[in-house]
């Protein structure tokens, strides 16, 4: 759930989203915890030649919105918005239409070729991360300045470590007294 809907009575009064949840605990909460105590630890990964489907699969399987693309470092991101991006290239609607082309972060690619298409072609290259030793608070600051919902956590050995999101300062916000 991304979102509450508040009512009073039989009157719709407002919604409440994740990012709302960002916003009062980046302004309530400056120096409490740090993002090793929230992050989810080993997250699933993948690998920048494995193909879009596999992608979704794993998303899918693991009910998660964003992917870390990994070797031996992270290499990028996959997030649900790529896949959503490329989509309509998995619709079975466009694999029968003869002749038309998609473009897919700048490559066009056919639509009878879309299985074709790797992590590493749609990933964000470099996203933004953060190490595990900062203010949850901060990452709240820094994913509403982005505009993002999870960001890739590294040690100190530049290594993937975990992954924070909207979800877990949400679950920190419900953990306040």
């Amino acid at each position: 759930i991304s979102s509450v809907v508040v009512v009073r009575g039989d009157a719709l009064t407002g919604i409440v989203t994740k990012t709302d949840m960002c916003i009062f605990y980046a302004v309530n909460r400056s120096a409490s915890d740090e993002v090793e105590k929230r992050m989810t630890r080993k997250p699933v990964t993948a690998r920048a030649s494995q193909g879009i489907v596999r992608a979704a699969t794993i998303m899918a399987e693991n009910n998660i919105s964003r992917l870390p693309i990994v070797n031996d470092q992270l290499d990028g991101i996959v997030t649900l918005s790529d896949l959503t991006a490329v989509n309509p290239a998995l619709s079975p609607t466009l694999f029968s239409s003869k002749g038309r082309t998609l473009s897919v972060k700048g490559k066009v690619v056919l639509p009878t070729d879309v299985h074709l298409i790797t992590m590493g072609d749609i990933m964000t290259r470099n996203p933004i991360t953060v190490l595990e030793s900062v203010y949850l608070s901060d990452v709240a600051k820094l994913m509403i300045s982005h505009r993002i919902s999870g960001l890739p956590v590294l040690n100190l050995r530049n290594q993937l470590v975990g992954i924070v999101t909207k979800t877990d300062v949400t679950k920190a916000v419900a953990a306040m007294q």
